[in-house]
């Protein structure tokens, strides 16, 4: 499939007032780096109602939002009119206090939801809100939002269709004196959701950003070609607040093997891709959601999946994303190209646990920026868990695509004189069964090791090997004809039993 883009010719949208001109003035003290990130953030929520403390940058966050009520005070002045504008417009179900059950509910809760379904952010809804001047208080579970949305005429129909506060006040007003665009039934409402997504945008820290090139959410000015969130907002937001993947994780993200997102079991002779949606342009589906991002050199991300065979696996992680071109939102400043599948320089690790120890089987991280790297034919003959782990060397975000086949492993039985079943016949075999002879091994044992030394072959829990011819190995032959009896008795005096070898993963070797 070739790459979507929507043309960045837009409609109006012109969102933010006040804090729009601040935008602004804030932009004009920073610049991008050499190799531009693209999307801009102006902040990101260091404490909220549910988390008194958040963990930093890349990394999951939940966020509260409320509606206030009709004649709520706003800052800088006048009070709230949303709910009796919605209700207008959209009809009340009714009324009530209940505002979950108004018909327009759910056009605003959806337009909440689709940055969760974009990234590590919990948008979560609170229904108190005790009134408190919109735009000064921050968020109290049970009492009032971390992003609180009220309405107000702010210049009718045309120019600014809402606006939104920076954060900890990241409150949204939206001009009521608007009925016309914020009425228009086209797309299910596009014309509003888009609006509160874009607002919204700028409440979880996103600013402002123009490009000539593609079409984004968090560009000023409104474009209903597109419904929601682009792939450079993706990138945004999941620069701030980490992938979804790390919100299914639990607190704290998938940081770790102790905490690596389930992708369940993958069937012998089939496989398993996330991080899809980003392979295919700058347009982003309302029904794409399947994202996958390393934000920063201080992110690491933890997989596991469940074989039920003997196998081979294959595992191959793609860097994703297009070019485009981008600049900060109102500035005159030359735009710049995004190249963002060469963002971050991704590595691929494959591990086991080995006695409850995290155990490296395979790496790789060889590639050019960019490129694809691959562990192919991986064999995994114990069926169980296994866990993968993504990291990057850099500090920009990196979309990326993670697929996982699996084939069956054919694992034939070991090589007789093969005694401690390391895959091999050599001089430990003979020792091993110097101990045992005459109770555990017998002479033709002894003649199996005799013949097979120097060779190679499957044991149990490792990748079948190839049997190799060697020379006679006369020196040892000689050696194993004058120390069995010894073997023996020294087996006898001690009145002791074979000690069993326990096997040892070790790096890049087989798993058992």
């Amino acid at each position: 499939m070739s790459p979507r883009f929507v043309s960045s010719l837009t409609t109006r949208y012109s969102c933010l007032a006040v804090a729009c001109r601040c935008f602004v003035g804030y932009c004009a003290l920073i610049a991008w780096s050499d190799v531009a990130d693209a999307f801009y953030a102006n902040g990101r929520w260091t404490t909220t109602a549910t988390d008194a403390a958040t963990t930093p940058a890349g990394f999951p966050v939940t966020l509260t939002w409320s509606i206030v009520a009709d004649g709520a005070s706003l800052s800088p002045g006048g009070s709230s009119n949303l709910i009796s504008f919605f209700d207008g417009l959209y009809g009340s179900g009714g009324g009530g206090p209940d505002l979950s059950l108004r018909p327009w509910f759910g056009l605003v809760e959806q337009s909440f939801d689709r940055w969760t379904e974009l990234s590590g952010l919990t948008f979560l809804y609170e229904p108190v809100d005790d009134g408190a001047v919109h735009g000064n208080f921050a968020g109290a579970l049970g009492v009032r939002g971390d992003v609180r949305l009220a309405g107000k005429f702010l210049d009718g129909i045309g120019g600014t269709n809402a606006q939104a506060g920076f954060i900890p006040n990241a409150d949204l007003t939206i001009d009521t004196g608007d009925s016309t665009y914020f009425g228009n039934s086209s797309n299910n409402y596009r014309a509003l959701r888009n609006t509160l997504t874009h607002e919204i945008g700028h409440s979880l820290g996103l600013g402002h950003v123009d490009s000539n090139s593609a079409a984004f959410l968090m560009e000023g000015f409104s474009n209903n070609a597109f419904d929601g969130p682009q792939l450079d907002d993706v990138r945004g937001v999941q620069s701030l607040y980490g992938d979804k993947f790390e919100r299914l994780a639990g607190a704290g993200g998938n940081g770790s093997i102790d905490q690596a997102t389930p992708l369940g079991g993958i069937n012998t002779g089939s496989s398993l891709t996330i991080g899809t949606h980003s392979a295919t342009g700058t347009l982003v589906l309302p029904s794409e959601a399947d994202f996958v991002s390393i934000a920063n050199q201080s992110d690491v991300d933890y997989f596991s999946f469940t074989t039920v065979d003997p196998s081979l696996v294959d595992l191959t992680l793609t860097p994703r994303g297009v070019s485009y071109n981008e600049r900060i939102g109102g500035s005159s400043s030359a735009y710049s190209t995004t190249n963002a599948a060469q963002l971050n320089d991704l590595s691929l690790e494959l591990y086991a646990l080995v006695n409850d120890v995290p155990t490296l089987l395979q790496s790789a991280g060889s590639q050019p920026l960019g490129a694809a790297e691959s562990l192919v034919d991986v064999p995994l003959a114990n069926p169980g868990e296994y866990f993968v782990r993504i990291s990057g060397s850099g500090a920009l975000t990196q979309l990326y695509e993670l697929a996982i086949g699996v084939e069956p492993l054919a694992v034939t039985p070991p090589i007789a004189g093969d005694f401690d079943l390391d895959g091999d016949v050599d001089g430990a075999d003979l020792l091993i069964w110097q101990r045992g002879a005459g109770a555990e091994y017998s002479t033709a044992d002894l003649a199996a090791w005799q013949a097979n030394f120097g060779g190679s072959g499957s044991a149990p829990g490792n990748a079948a090997f190839v049997a190799t011819t060697v020379p006679e190995p006369t020196t040892w032959l000689v050696a194993a004809a004058a120390v069995p009896w010894l073997g023996l008795r020294r087996f006898r005096s001690a009145s002791r039993k074979r000690p069993l070898r326990r096997r040892r993963i070790v790096k890049n070797g087989p798993i058992c």
